[in-house]
């Protein structure tokens, strides 16, 4: 099994939506307070996310040259921030998010960077990433309400 992750280019954006719109469905719109019908939500959150698909900040994961999920990384001096990560249902619990950081993580230490990456708390492997991150060196950050923020400093 052959995994990459590559940039994105601006019209995989329709790639990374319908992955993206599973999981706010099914985590986020069931608890905002808003008077829309869920589609008329989803419409407006799709178009949010038009605006905000950079592909300098998006990367396609793909498992043997076929797309199974997406991520948001930004990048700046000596920091990434790892913003999404998202994966097609029959990929999750797979080993894909821990085969991306373990293969990353030697590059990141190497450029001493400051890596973060945020867990949602209500992801069901969220317990497991935490476990896998912190065999990787990241200890835990800030805890938001939301999200746990697993941060790796490698500038030392």
């Amino acid at each position: 099994m052959q995994l990459d992750v590559r940039s994105a280019r601006n019209e995989e954006h329709a790639l990374a939506w319908p992955l993206y719109r599973a999981y706010i469905e099914k985590n986020i719109y069931p608890t905002c307070s808003t008077e829309l019908s869920r589609e008329e939500w989803c419409a407006e959150e799709q178009s949010r996310f038009s605006e905000r698909w950079n592909p300098q900040d998006f990367y396609i994961v793909e498992i043997d040259g076929t797309c199974i999920g997406w991520a948001e990384i930004k990048n700046s001096n000596n920091s990434i921030f790892f913003n999404n990560l998202f994966i097609q249902e029959e990929w999750i619990k797979k080993g894909v998010a821990e085969r991306i950081f373990s293969e990353m993580t030697p590059v990141w230490k190497a450029q001493k960077r400051v890596v973060q990456v945020p867990i949602a708390e209500n992801e069901d492997a969220m317990s497991g990433a935490i476990n896998h991150l912190e065999s990787l060196d990241f200890s835990h950050g800030v805890y938001d309400g939301i999200s746990r923020t697993m941060i790796a400093d490698w500038t030392k």
